[in-house]
């Protein structure tokens, strides 16, 4: 992890750098300053370090915890290892994605503990945190144009004699958004770098559901 010491008693726990970029970013343009973004080192070892994160002395003094995964081609299947994962450090589990729950700090019964579990893009639909963002730019000059290279690319790769695949559909969202980034000023930043950047739209609509949860953490 980037940062893997607690000095908060919020925290957001994000898959890799590149949300830790989006989030902090956001985080600026909400003017919050008690949610520590953490990135656990990709979905791979989020059960370990979770685990490793729960036995920090600073734990106890957590009373929230908001975890942010992509549900990629699996939504219930991001969503069931998020909780088997939080079971095994001896966390409560939400009853569903993106639904809070509250229980007893484990390493302090004094201290309550509320946990929520959120799979973008929303939960239910395939992809990732960039299917929405993709959406704030909608009316940008250049929307059509790089979503219409990808569809055009996924077609053409798509043909039995194509030598390579196309980006399967799950993923299409992210490739969609790097294709939009690359027409900007400095076409080599990724999506989090892009938030500090302010080329999202943060006050978009779409990500009123999300902007929620970090403003009731």
């Amino acid at each position: 992890m980037r940062s893997n010491t607690i000095q908060k008693q919020k925290l957001l726990i994000v898959e890799g750098n590149h949300e830790d970029d989006f989030f902090e970013a956001w985080f600026k343009q909400l003017g919050i300053t008690d949610i520590q973004c953490m990135p656990i080192g990709g979905k791979t070892k989020f059960g370990d370090n979770i685990q490793a994160l729960v036995r920090q002395a600073q734990f106890r003094s957590v009373n929230t915890v908001v975890v942010v995964r992509d549900g990629d081609d699996n939504p219930a299947g991001a969503f069931q290892s998020v909780c088997n994962s939080l079971q095994s450090a001896g966390l409560a589990q939400p009853t569903g994605a993106w639904n809070w729950c509250t229980a007893t700090n484990p390493t302090n019964t004094s201290q309550q503990l509320r946990l929520c579990a959120l799979i973008l893009p929303d939960g239910q639909s395939h992809g990732a945190l960039e299917e929405l963002l993709m959406q704030t730019v909608a009316s940008d000059v250049m929307f059509n144009d790089a979503t219409g290279l990808v569809t055009t690319a996924v077609t053409k790769l798509s043909v039995p004699a194509s030598t390579r695949k196309p980006p399967p559909p799950h993923r299409h969202g992210k490739a969609k958004a790097h294709a939009f980034l690359s027409t900007f000023e400095e076409p080599d930043k990724d999506q989090g770098k892009a938030a500090g950047k302010g080329w999202w739209d943060f006050n978009h609509a779409v990500l009123a559901p999300l902007r929620a949860i970090l403003q009731a953490m």
